[in-house]
């Protein structure tokens, strides 16, 4: 915000805030950020949380309008409605959404009103609240809702939620549809006694008593009087516990009507009872994992987990969850099986992933298993002597996530693995549910990765190099190697992305790569100041082996936001790095720099743009420079001013004993001159 900086810094001098001695270090305590205003609104506090949020020192915000910062934070014209509120004796209270001094974005909630008398204000006071992790948790939280309805009411069977009295306080769709109830009010608050027979709600009231005393699932048969009769329902009820520790109660049940009716109508068909009782105890363990599963742990873990259950389905004899990794393949993530050597977990070859891929598209399937070459699942199918596998597409949302393969041995393989079809693709819908977000944020890793990668082996970045100058002959003395990128990224961004996926370090090489191999083409004599993290400083021989090749004076800078937490391991490192010296670069842009000065006795202290902006207007920072260059003197290294853009500002730099500078008035970062 240049135009509050140079307001700020105009009026630092000459205002003496009142609130300041009294309040200023209680504001310091606080973890919001607190700004304090006069009467006229101009800012007389800025706490440390306000420093850290907005990136703006006390020392410059001191005396500024605070309607223009909130001008700036807000949506244009909320600077005239504060005004008005406060005007009025009001509170006022907003939101905005920023990118602190780090880049990151964050969501603030902004509070302001008046000290002391409404009518007659001796200030004000403005507070911002970080809501960031709240929001993020409240729209994590309406997420996991929204999957968790919409996998309900594509659920085939009626699922229900009560509170500790009995009252329902949720219904799936599929209830709503049996019982004819169009809308979800017709149940809500209302318990069983308002909805059955006094002897049926009885006994639901008796069996769900029983399952929280004992504080497990309960399975039991109830006969539900609907209005196209009777329906006998294989319920499950299990305790479940709110967000507030409210015990609550939850159900899912089959309608095993049909199969009821049929073992009064058909004497001899046990064949077909035998099935109906088969598939319900199916569908029920799907409804139980519902109460077993968790969403956390590892992708592979949660996997394994649905794979173990899929086998107590019999005779099914393995199982497995392949997903389709960005190139196509289908990789396994969770195996189970129940005979048979160890499968290797590799990713099945890419033809036949691609085919698998394209078949999922249509839904399940069952077909003939035929050996494939690669495959991690033959040496086990092989073993088994199974001879059909049937597979159920997993997805979440529209997304193809990967695939549910099964099969079980014998003669008999086939008819299993058909009539269990449906339990699996309830089985898959379930791995969807609980894996979907996980796989989506492995995906958007690996992608970033490969983005990084791509940047990295296709060298799309150009190194540039800004003069460094002795300030009273105006002669260069050296270079700051610097890095651009050839998609305009800022370079902080870049580097800040490549460390979030594990190559920061890959990619700090490649660019200090490409600036040693173009430092030849500088001036003869110059030195040149190379950015380097503490990381690479002590990573073995690699930043060693990079600079024997330089063929100049070498000065490695380490800004002074970069944590060191071993001083004495980093002195040494440098120390083996030959004819290096060392800078403290972006000096009082942070907290670290004087640690550092001691610590590492550099040969130069870089005093960031901050402090160099405007210095021939700002006494403050006046004093604050002639002391730094007294500490750097008697630490024995020299000062360099960074950011300079205007004559003036030598001038006072050169009358403070700064001796050398860069900046945009002294020389733009350009490539290297061609030879």
């Amino acid at each position: 915000m240049p135009s509050q900086r140079s307001r700020a810094g105009e009026s630092a001098t000459t205002l003496e805030p009142p609130l300041v001695p009294r309040v200023g270090l209680l504001l310091d305590a606080l973890p919001e950020a607190v700004v304090t205003t006069d009467a006229t609104h101009r800012i007389t506090g800025w706490n440390g949380a306000a420093e850290r949020l907005f990136g703006l020192s006390r020392s410059t915000m001191i005396g500024a309008s605070v309607l223009d910062v909130l001008a700036h934070e807000l949506r244009s014209g909320t600077d005239a409605d504060v005004k008005a509120a406060l005007d009025r004796g009001e509170t006022w209270t907003g939101g905005a959404v920023i990118r602190d001094a780090a880049g990151a974005t964050l969501e603030l909630r902004f509070t302001a009103a008046a000290i002391g008398s409404p009518a007659a204000p001796e200030g004000y006071v403005i507070v911002a609240h970080d809501i960031t992790a709240q929001v993020r948790a409240e729209r994590t939280a309406e997420t996991a809702e929204a999957r968790f309805a919409d996998f309900m009411a594509a659920a085939p069977a009626i699922a229900y939620i009560k509170d500790h009295e009995g009252r329902y306080v949720f219904v799936n769709e599929h209830a709503l549809r049996l019982t004819g109830d169009p809308v979800l009010p017709a149940w809500q608050g209302k318990t069983d006694y308002d909805l059955w027979p006094p002897a049926v709600a009885a006994h639901i009231r008796e069996n769900d008593g029983l399952t929280l005393a004992g504080e497990v699932p309960l399975e039991s048969v109830e006969i539900l009087p609907l209005d196209d009769g009777p329906h006998t329902m294989l319920m499950r009820t299990f305790p479940l516990r709110a967000a507030t520790g409210e015990p609550l109660l939850g159900g899912i049940g089959l309608d095993i009507t049909d199969r009821v009716r049929a073992e009064a109508k058909i004497k001899l068909g046990q064949e077909r009872e035998a099935h109906a009782a088969l598939l319900a105890r199916e569908r029920a363990l799907v409804a139980g994992a519902l109460g077993r599963l968790r969403t956390s742990g590892t992708v592979e873990g949660i996997a394994t987990s649905i794979c173990r259950l899929i086998l107590d389905l019999p005779p099914l004899g393995v199982a497995a969850i392949l997903l389709f990794e960005l190139d196509g393949r289908a990789t396994p993530v969770g195996m189970a099986f129940a005979s048979g050597p160890v499968p290797v977990w590799r990713a099945v070859p890419l033809t036949r992933s691609r085919g698998l891929q394209r078949r999922a598209q249509h839904g399940p399937w069952v077909e003939a298993w035929s050996p494939s070459r690669g495959d991690p699942l033959s040496a086990v199918i092989r073993a088994m002597e199974i001879g059909v596998l049937g597979y159920a597409p997993i997805r979440s949302g529209d997304d193809l996530l990967g695939i549910l393969v099964v099969g079980a041995a014998g003669p008999s393989g086939e008819q299993a693995v058909t009539e269990r079809l449906p339990a699996i693709v309830e089985f898959a819908g379930l791995a969807g549910a609980l894996l979907g977000s996980s796989v989506a944020a492995q995906r958007d890793l690996r992608s970033s990765r490969s983005a990084i990668l791509a940047v990295i082996e296709g060298s799309w970045f150009q190194p540039v190099f800004q003069p460094i100058v002795d300030l009273a002959s105006r002669t260069t003395v050296g270079y700051e190697a610097l890095t651009r990128f050839k998609d305009r990224v800022s370079p902080a961004v870049r580097f800040a992305e490549a460390a979030s996926v594990g190559l920061g370090l890959e990619l700090e090489l490649a660019t200090l790569g490409a600036a040693l191999g173009a430092a030849p083409r500088l001036p003869r004599g110059a030195w040149l100041n190379i950015n380097v993290s503490p990381a690479l400083v002590m990573a073995d021989e690699t930043l060693r082996t990079l600079l024997r090749s330089a063929g100049r004076s070498i000065v490695c800078e380490v800004t002074e936001h970069e944590a060191i937490g071993d001083y004495a391991g980093f002195r040494t490192a440098l120390a083996d790095l030959e004819d290096v010296r060392m800078a403290v670069d972006d000096a009082g842009a942070g907290f670290a720099s004087f640690r550092h000065i001691l610590e590492l006795r550099p040969a130069f202290v870089k005093l960031d743009r901050s402090l160099v902006a405007g210095i021939d207007g700002d006494a403050v920072r006046q004093a604050l420079i002639v002391g730094m260059g007294h500490f750097a003197r008697s630490a024995g290294c020299r000062l360099v001013a960074e950011g300079i853009e205007t004559e003036a500002e030598i001038a006072t730099l050169l009358g403070l004993q700064v001796a050398l500078g860069q900046g945009y008035l002294l020389g733009h970062p350009v490539p290297a001159p061609t030879e």
